[in-house]
């Protein structure tokens, strides 16, 4: 069982930190005992959801400031994704189960995200068109 309150401690959130993190913050840092506290805390990646739609929705003006986004947006065809202009939203990535549903199965915040995780994570959850 997780120990949320160590694990905050530690730096590590266990409601969002999946297990495919730790490797490579070991990868990266090279530390066991690190890698030995995220594992503690994460969560085994559920990779074969899939949805059959993904929206990023946004408000423009963040857009400005974010040039990997703008770039997901100009890629949109080409990664399979609805773009959903929303004002003042903040940019999210809502997934969907089934084309049309009102509500989403899962939405993220993407603020942070470079154009490449955006690629591998649509890859890795979205159905093939």
């Amino acid at each position: 069982m997780v120990d949320e309150k160590a694990c905050i401690e530690n730096g590590f959130d266990s409601s969002v930190l999946s297990c495919t993190s730790c490797s490579s913050l070991k990868n990266v840092v090279g530390d066991e005992d690190l890698e030995k506290e995220c594992t503690s805390c994460c969560q085994e990646d559920a990779v074969d959801v899939k949805y059959e739609q993904a929206i990023f929705e946004v408000d423009k003006r963040f857009l400005n400031g974010l040039s990997e986004l703008a770039d997901v947006v100009k890629m949109k065809k080409k990664l399979n994704l609805d773009v959903k202009y929303q004002f003042g939203a903040r940019p999210m990535l809502h997934m969907y189960k089934e084309e049309g549903d009102d509500v989403a199965d899962e939405s993220l915040a993407v603020h942070s995200w470079s154009k490449e995780t955006f690629k591998e994570y649509l890859k890795a959850h979205l159905v093939p068109s």
